[in-house]
């Protein structure tokens, strides 16, 4: 409504089709690093090293949409490989929420890590109102110039 500000998406943006209902994008703290991965009931899965690992220390990613590629700073980070974005992959188990780098995306699931080349998209975690609504990649200014006359 109005004023009321720019709102996440309500629902989940993640869930899994064997009845264990919806998950939330979350970055997981982990010894590896801030790990992007999908969180329900105060839990957080993310993957790594192959497997599917769980903690209690994790943020939510609110999210504002989706988009084909990154937008914004990385939402975490392995010490092993830089930076990872909060993504939703598109598998025959459903919609999963995981960590993407380039035109990759990892989920966990059912105690592995599983890997997806295209068939997800990166979460938009900034509302609209907060970025800038167009540029040219000609490196002209995002403000328009001022009139002289």
């Amino acid at each position: 409504g109005l004023g009321a500000g720019p709102q996440a998406m309500p629902a989940a943006p993640g869930f899994q089709n064997d009845g264990s209902a919806e998950y939330w994008c979350a970055v997981a703290n982990t010894p590896y690093g801030r790990i992007p991965g999908k969180a329900q009931d105060g839990r957080c899965w993310y993957s790594f090293g192959g497997k599917e690992e769980c903690t209690e220390d994790f943020q939510i990613i609110h999210a504002y949409g989706f988009a084909p590629g990154p937008s914004g700073p990385p939402h975490g980070e392995q010490h092993d490989s830089g930076g990872y974005w909060c993504a939703v992959a598109d598998t025959p188990h459903g919609k999963i929420p995981g960590k993407a780098q380039g035109g990759s995306c990892w989920y966990p699931l059912y105690g592995e890590e599983h890997l997806v080349e295209g068939g997800f998209q990166y979460i938009v975690s900034t509302p609209m109102e907060a970025r800038t609504p167009g540029f040219q990649n000609d490196g002209a200014a995002k403000d328009p110039p001022r009139s002289t006359v």
